[in-house]
């Protein structure tokens, strides 16, 4: 087996915890339209798929820093996202998953400001909310991101199109995928149609998940270790990046210790809400407020 830190996707043609924010996007209403099939020249192709390794390579090992923030979180606006991004990658951070709820907006600040690797996404409203239509993949891609993340559960997408749809789409436009899983089974199936890279990011957040079959955010404690190391098992060459409620630096080297290539940290990083109200609670004192309580 090769060394799981340098795992590549099954791409050959050619980077937030999942959370309950609502979108600011104008994507939710975009029509389903099919995605050209185009065979490229083989040339091309090549150097293409050595770029993507290459991008891949670049994340290996590393700490990815999701800059996000909710609606109506004191943090929430794109400058502060881009100036949050460039402070990560000063810290050492190899890639930034960043857009959500600020969509476009937050993708091209974060882009101008940082030079590490952009794993973009955009947060509808609706209950398959992480990039779920063709239109958002699109986005993505024209913001400057250099992979997409996209929900890769088995759920119905917001304008009726498909997981490998939004993938051809995705790689067509020059990005590579991130799929977004709650389970190995879903891991299997995004990484048999095309996606670059997995990502434990919605396990405890689908009905079939979350802490007594409940899809509400934030309720499982931890990040979810098992299931990192099940994918691992399944998919040894696979890039396989832990993502989470993972909130410490140990919480971390037992994601690369259970198989992970990367590990994306959000809230214990960029919050600074949420990392306020930890040392608040170290004092015996409630001072969570409801707006931390939310999930990046």
């Amino acid at each position: 087996m090769s060394n799981p830190l340098h795992g590549t996707g099954s791409h050959s043609s050619g980077l937030d915890s999942a959370g309950s924010d609502t979108a600011g996007s104008d994507s939710a209403a975009a029509n389903h339209q099919e995605p050209d099939n185009q065979e490229p020249d083989n040339q091309a192709s090549n150097n293409e798929a050595s770029n993507n390794t290459a991008l891949l390579d670049r994340l290996a090992g590393g700490l990815i820093v999701s800059c996000q923030a909710s609606a109506g979180h004191p943090l929430r606006d794109s400058a502060t996202m881009a100036r949050l991004a460039a402070a990560a990658e000063a810290g050492g951070a190899v890639g930034i998953r960043a857009g959500g709820v600020g969509g476009v907006a937050d993708l091209r600040a974060v882009r101008a400001a940082v030079t590490v690797p952009l794993i973009g996404l955009i947060k509808l409203d609706a209950p398959v909310s992480i990039t779920s239509t063709l239109q958002a993949v699109r986005e993505c891609a024209a913001a400057g991101a250099d992979m997409v993340a996209i929900d890769a559960t088995a759920r119905p997408r917001l304008d009726g199109s498909s997981l490998a749809e939004q993938i051809v789409l995705a790689h067509r436009l020059g990005v590579l995928v991130l799929a977004d899983v709650a389970t190995a089974a879903e891991a299997d199936a995004a990484l048999a149609i095309g996606a670059d890279a997995v990502a434990t990011t919605l396990s405890g957040y689908t009905p079939d998940t979350a802490p007594q079959g409940r899809a509400v955010p934030g309720t499982a404690a931890g990040p979810d270790l098992d299931l990192v190391a099940d994918i691992r098992r399944r998919q040894p060459e696979a890039t396989l990046i832990a993502e989470g409620r993972i909130g410490s630096p140990d919480q971390v080297g037992a994601a690369v210790a259970a198989g992970a290539s990367a590990v994306v940290v959000g809230t214990a990083i960029t919050d600074l809400t949420a990392v306020t109200a930890r040392f608040v609670a170290g004092l015996g004192v409630s001072g969570m407020s409801e707006i931390s309580q939310q999930s990046q």
